[in-house]
């Protein structure tokens, strides 16, 4: 993976990283393209759900998944002790009116009463409720140019380069 992490979840496995192609950077009102690899360490007892947040820094969440990992078709009771799998993500980003600095983080909880599954450090200490990938900056959309009597671009591409003008 392009960013290493290393969580071990309480009874779910380890995120071992994760892929953002685009790197750290997204349009609000897009997706996000996200690969995370995970394994599992031992056979699972009992069954979670993935969670994977993007949040604003007062928590309020832009984006992200919860469920079952592939789609619904991996659950952690499936998982084999030792064999790592990739997990490929689009999520749908909310749109914002500024730049937002968010956080990207990933975690299990119980399906039954919702209880996050702990993080787990040295010593299988609990060290938290989930793994942080890092920051994504969600782009406010560009202010309307139409206002301003300026041409909409001819083409935008995903990394938020316009053209807009051709001669």
């Amino acid at each position: 993976p392009d960013r290493a992490v290393d969580a071990r979840f309480d009874g779910d496995g380890t995120l071992i990283g994760a892929d953002l192609p685009h790197g750290g950077s997204v349009p609000g009102g897009g997706r996000l393209p996200l690969t995370l690899y995970l394994r599992g360490e031992h056979a699972a007892t009992r069954p979670a759900v993935m969670f994977v947040h993007l949040t604003d820094d007062a928590d309020r969440r832009l984006g992200g998944h919860d469920g079952v990992p592939a789609g619904g078709r991996h659950p952690t009771l499936q998982w084999v002790p030792g064999v790592a799998f990739a997990d490929g993500y689009g999520l749908e980003v909310a749109s914002v009116s500024t730049d937002t600095l968010a956080v990207l983080s990933v975690g299990f909880y119980d399906p039954e009463g919702g209880a996050r599954r702990a993080v787990l450090g040295d010593g299988d200490r609990p060290v938290g409720d989930r793994a942080v990938l890092g920051h994504v900056m969600v782009r406010a959309a560009p202010p309307d140019t139409a206002r301003r009597g300026i041409e909409p671009p001819f083409a935008v591409w995903a990394n938020g380069i316009a053209l807009t003008r051709s001669e």
